[in-house]
């Protein structure tokens, strides 16, 4: 029955129960679609969800990997920058040990002054007493000149 018939005929109850039973019929279909397609798109939602979170998921293990190997990379470089100065610490002199080494260059080097000056002196002595020989040489030499010239 459609709204225009009912306009002219009379509802019986036996039209009415057909009308009612249609409609509720007709309203089940549509909600029955309806919860279908809204099914559908829970489905398809899901799906999509589903694959952005494997792809973050399949990147984020990827950016783990990758953090993994750089920090590898930097233990190694601290491992071997470790390496390199415990070899160059065993290379080097103890502070106290190169402060005993100083030391005895110094008083090496004040003995070495001490025997320079001693030799300096000697030298001196010599020079002064060939000087003094050497003056007394000539002043023979001079009183033996003017001796045998008198004579």
């Amino acid at each position: 029955m459609t709204p225009d018939s009912i306009k002219t005929e009379r509802w019986t109850v036996s039209s009415l129960k057909d009308y009612m039973e249609t409609l509720i019929t007709a309203n089940d279909e549509r909600y029955s679609q309806r919860f279908l397609d809204s099914q559908t798109a829970v489905q398809a939602a899901l799906s999509a969800a589903k694959t952005a979170v494997d792809a973050a998921l399949s990147a984020a293990k990827e950016a783990v990997a990758k953090a993994e190997g750089a920090n590898e990379k930097r233990f190694n470089a601290v491992d071997e920058l470790r390496t390199m100065m415990v070899d160059q610490s065993r290379m080097m002199m103890p502070r106290k040990e190169q402060e005993a080494i100083n030391q005895s260059s110094l008083e090496k080097h004040a003995s070495y002054d001490r025997q320079f000056d001693k030799m300096s002196g000697q030298r001196s002595g010599i020079q002064t007493l060939f000087a003094a020989a050497m003056a007394v040489g000539g002043f023979l030499l001079a009183a033996a000149s003017i001796y045998y010239r008198h004579t």
